[in-house]
């Protein structure tokens, strides 16, 4: 449906905004054959381990249904130093997935947060600009499984 379509552009303009950052190459995580993946993942540059994870979903679905994100847990359970933040389509906040608390935002804001930070780290020392957007102070926390 119109949804999915939706959902697609959206997985589209996030990954477009990270073409600006010339700084923070980006990784697709997929596993077993394709039954698990992450969409977003950049790496350290040091050792190459994951420290940072996106899911794009353009839904607000995953805020009361966390099982729709247990790929990005077994991800993190696999890498417990990895950030990570899910985009939703309007909920932002915090989530706690198994032992683990992902960032939750609207796909719209981190868009615009991860485009105007590619144009500081031109700008600026790279080292200075996260690639995180900062601690959510939207919705609060959530608890999920």
């Amino acid at each position: 449906g119109q949804d999915d379509e939706a959902g697609h552009l959206v997985e589209t303009a996030v990954f477009s905004q990270w073409f600006h950052s010339i700084h923070t190459p980006l990784y697709y995580a997929r596993w077993d054959s394709g039954a698990g993946e992450v969409d977003m993942v950049s790496l350290s540059r040091s050792d190459f381990k994951p420290v940072s994870a996106v899911e794009v979903k353009w839904s607000d679905s995953c805020v009361k249904r966390p099982g729709e994100l247990d790929n990005l847990r077994k991800f993190l359970d696999a890498h417990p130093n990895c950030h990570a933040t899910v985009t939703t389509r309007t909920e932002s906040g915090e989530l706690s997935l198994g032992s683990h608390v992902v960032q939750l935002w609207p796909s719209s804001v981190y868009c615009y947060y991860v485009g105007w930070n590619a144009i500081r780290m031109k700008h600026e020392s790279p080292e200075s600009v996260s690639i995180l957007p900062p601690k959510s102070e939207g919705s609060g926390d959530r608890s999920g499984s």
